[in-house]
C-alpha cells in the first residue's frame, strides 16, 4: 500500500475550503436583527425598531450575502481565481487569506446544522479518490 503524505491531505482540506468558498453552499443572505437603539454599520446609522403607518414597531433586519463576504478583495486576493495554495500558510506566497471570513456555513447560534456532516468527511472523500487513483 502506497502512504501519501501529509501534503495531500493539506492540498484536500484546502481545495474543499476553496470550493465552498468558491461556490457558497446557501446563496441566501445573513439577516441580523438592528437592537431596539439602532446601530452604526460601515460608518452610517442603522435604526432599531422602526414605527410604522399603522403605529406598528418593526424590527429593523440588516443583511450581506455569502458570496459577497467570500469575494471581497479584503479577505482574499484574486478572489475569484482557483488557488488552494493561498488556504496552506507555508505555500501561501503573495496571497491574501483571511480564515475568519471564511463563513460559508454562517457562525454563531443560528450557524448551519449541517456543517459537522461536511466538514470532516469532504476532504477525507478527496483523499480517499486520490488513493483510489494511486493505487490503480
Amino acid at each position: 500500500m502506497k502512504v501519501l503524505p501529509i501534503s495531500t491531505l493539506l492540498w484536500a482540506f484546502s481545495n474543499s475550503w476553496l470550493g465552498l468558498r468558491l461556490r457558497p453552499p446557501a446563496p441566501s443572505f445573513l439577516p441580523r436583527v438592528t437592537p431596539p437603539e439602532g446601530m452604526i454599520i460601515a460608518g452610517r446609522y442603522i435604526p432599531g425598531n422602526v414605527l410604522s403607518f399603522l403605529a406598528i414597531l418593526i424590527k429593523t433586519i440588516v443583511s450581506t450575502s455569502y458570496w459577497t463576504i467570500l469575494h471581497d478583495e479584503r479577505h482574499f486576493s484574486n478572489p475569484h481565481a482557483f488557488i488552494p495554495e493561498r488556504w496552506i500558510d507555508s505555500e501561501r506566497g503573495k496571497e491574501t487569506c483571511n480564515k475568519a471570513a471564511w463563513l460559508p456555513f454562517s457562525a454563531g447560534l443560528r450557524n448551519c446544522i449541517g456543517r459537522p456532516y461536511f466538514t470532516p468527511p469532504c476532504p477525507c472523500v478527496v483523499v480517499r479518490g486520490l488513493l483510489i487513483a494511486v493505487l490503480r
